[in-house]
């Protein structure tokens, strides 16, 4: 599924509104991506989950929301939490996504 890919894409999805109902996702932006499994020690882990932590690692700093969803090689992750990390000329935005199994 995760499988080590060259120049991969992450899809950036985002709920489209008409009349203050949400109608469907939208491709809002597409990324170079690295992305690893949280191991079971982390504290983004805790007890009684069904799901999978992933951690997205794009090496740029990006706008993405946690309403959004984000498509890996055809899989739908959920977007958990977003932080921005900008040092110098190094600009990287780390995303936790969960997968439902």
């Amino acid at each position: 599924m995760l499988s080590n890919c060259n120049n991969c894409l992450a899809e950036i999805r985002r709920l489209v509104y008409n009349w203050k109902v949400a109608k469907w996702k939208e491709t809002i932006a597409t990324y170079l991506w690295y992305i690893t499994a949280v191991n079971e020690e982390s504290n983004l882990m805790a007890d009684g989950k069904f799901w999978k932590v992933y951690k997205l690692s794009i090496p740029r700093l990006t706008e993405i929301k946690e309403t959004d969803s984000v498509f890996i090689n055809w899989t739908e992750f959920s977007v958990r939490g977003v932080a921005y990390r900008h040092w110098w000329n190094l600009s990287l935005t780390t995303v936790i996504l969960e997968l439902w199994q």
